[in-house]
């Protein structure tokens, strides 16, 4: 059997092949796999073991299978730390826990993790058995993914891909698309067109549900806002996706001395707090410019926050997806999978990137800039033309 691979390492792609080989000689001689005709499923069963922006990405699809099979259940098989995406969803009836050590970045050791998921798998394996689930469907194009756990589990039609191994074990192994600038939404479609769900990225619209309640320290940081402000979320959880701290000072104190904007600065780690501290230093009159929200807004709030922002400034993260859906963006994609992982945006999403495959992307309100080198005098002339097409919008 030919399986495609979408990591970039020799390594990796030399363990999944041996892995596959040796799966595809058992499969061959011992199982019989095949399609199975299911022309009205009734329950589906997503796997996305990933990450937050991995789960957000892949609820994006879920109105489209309401509206084809609108009496189907859909659940979801995900690590505990996607819950505060999935929690609120309103096309979800539950969400299945299923942490994976690889993907696993909880400050415990790392045989704690490996543990952790081997208890649980059994569990989650009797209880997908128990729902008689007609369909699952992968979420994710990479190691891990569900492929193995949906056949140990008696699903009758499984579809996902083989690129992240074990891709002889579905029923229904898709390809990726042949462009080289793909989206991973293009890719679920193709997953979906498997039970007659036709449709097209331009078709899918980007959405999030989160708690009616904010907590009494949203409200006190909303009223200490000026209108109007940007948002900074420069943090990622890939090191080495980040983008140099000079850099993006430069950027900032470009903002503070030649626009009206006023700047929240979130994130959730010491070095946010550490780039405030050199921004206060640094720039000067940022103490009456910029607030600090680093550690102070939950996800529900800083979905919230971007309601009322002019635009946002992010990396290649969860906030870039996140804050897409409700204000215009700038975000840094460095080193990262380019267009595979784009906001899917209700603005206009201004992507800045050094991927070479993604130069022609030509997505849904993506306004692709391709650099060769993410921290360049190239780039800073980009957002500063973009700050200025956002101060005069």
């Amino acid at each position: 059997m030919i399986h495609q691979y979408i990591t970039t390492s020799k390594l990796k792609k030399t363990i999944h092949f041996i892995i596959d080989w040796l799966v595809d000689i058992y499969v061959k001689l011992f199982l019989n796999i095949s399609d199975v005709e299911i022309k009205n499923p009734q329950k589906i069963v997503f796997f996305s073991l990933g990450h937050l922006g991995d789960v957000l990405i892949l609820s994006y699809i879920f109105p489209l299978i309401k509206e084809f099979y609108p009496n189907s259940t859909i659940d979801v098989v995900a690590p505990e730390w996607c819950l505060p995406i999935l929690k609120n969803n309103p096309f979800l009836r539950k969400v299945i826990i299923h942490n994976t050590f690889h993907e696993n970045r909880s400050p415990i050791n790392f045989l704690r993790k490996i543990l952790l998921q081997f208890n649980s798998l059994k569990k989650v394996i009797e209880e997908l058995r128990e729902q008689q689930y007609d369909v699952s469907i992968e979420g994710r194009i990479s190691y891990p993914n569900g492929n193995r756990i949906a056949f140990k589990s008696k699903i009758k039609k499984r579809i996902g891909f083989g690129s992240g191994g074990f891709g002889s074990l579905l029923t229904n192994e898709i390809k990726f698309p042949k462009s080289n600038s793909f989206h991973l939404l293009e890719a679920l479609l193709k997953e979906l067109s498997v039970i007659g769900i036709k449709r097209q990225l331009s078709d899918i619209k980007s959405y999030y549900n989160c708690s009616v309640e904010t907590s009494t320290d949203f409200s006190s940081l909303m009223r200490t806002i000026s209108l109007p402000f940007l948002i900074l979320h420069f943090e990622t959880g890939n090191p080495n996706r980040n983008v140099n701290r000079d850099f993006l000072i430069k950027v900032v104190k470009k903002i503070v001395e030649e626009t009206k904007f006023n700047l929240v600065l979130c994130g959730i780690s010491n070095e946010s707090n550490k780039f405030y501290s050199s921004l206060l230093s640094i720039v000067p009159n940022s103490n009456n410019r910029i607030i600090n929200a680093v550690n102070k807004l939950s996800i529900d709030e800083l979905f919230e926050l971007s309601k009322y922002a002019k635009a946002a400034l992010t990396l290649e993260s969860l906030p870039a997806h996140l804050c897409a859906i409700n204000c215009e963006t700038i975000s840094f994609y460095n080193n990262g999978a380019g267009s595979l992982f784009f906001p899917i945006s209700n603005k206009k999403a201004n992507v800045i990137h050094n991927h070479s495959n993604s130069k022609y992307c030509n997505q849904p309100n993506i306004i692709n800039y391709f650099v060769k080198d993410i921290e360049s005098i190239e780039t800073y002339e980009i957002v500063e033309k973009l700050l200025i097409e956002i101060s005069n919008d």
